[in-house]
Parts: C-alpha cells; sequence; structure tokens
C-alpha cells in the first residue's frame, strides 16, 4: 500500500505521468457519446435506428456543434471535482505515511 501511494504521488509530481490534467480532454472526446446516449434514451419510438443513425441524423440536422453543446457546463463540474480528489488523496498520503 504505502508503494502504491508513493508511487502514485511521484506521478502526481510529474504531469505527463498524471491523468489530472487530462480530464478535461478526456471529456471532451467522451461528450460526443454522452450526447448519443441522452438522445437515444429520450427518442421517440422509432426516431433513430441506432447509435450511427442518430449520430448521422444529429450531425445533418444541428451540426457538430450540437455534440457539445452542454461541454462547458460539464467542465466547470470536473474541475472541482479534480480539485477535491487531489486534496483528499494528499490528506490520505499524510496520515498513511505518518502512521506506518
Amino acid at each position: 500500500m504505502k508503494r502504491a501511494l508513493i508511487s502514485f504521488s511521484q506521478n502526481l509530481r510529474n504531469p505527463l505521468k498524471s491523468n489530472e490534467p487530462l480530464l478535461p480532454f478526456s471529456s471532451f472526446l467522451l461528450f460526443f457519446f454522452k450526447v448519443l446516449k441522452t438522445r437515444l434514451t429520450l427518442r421517440k419510438t422509432g426516431q433513430y435506428s441506432g447509435m450511427f443513425d442518430c449520430a448521422k441524423k444529429i450531425l445533418r440536422k444541428e451540426g457538430i456543434k450540437a455534440f457539445y453543446k452542454g461541454y462547458i457546463p460539464n467542465l466547470v463540474g470536473i474541475i472541482p471535482y479534480a480539485g477535491i480528489d487531489l486534496a483528499v488523496y494528499e490528506v490520505c498520503k499524510l496520515h498513511v505515511l505518518v502512521v506506518k
């Protein structure tokens, strides 16, 4: 456990090894699928025949911007999450290293 914490803390010191800076970028890539999932869930019966049909119709009717309309509010939610996650990790790391 202690080795895992030390290894993780070393990764945090090197931003290229840590995944925290990549959260907004990965969210950007995956937001496309969140929009598809939402549209497929809330569709009328027979509106879309599948995921690719849904993407094609959204792209044709609303353009590429339709896939990223809610990205900024999503990003606003991710940034505090990443900060809180890092803060909790640092506090836990201090307690574990002090106890051992």
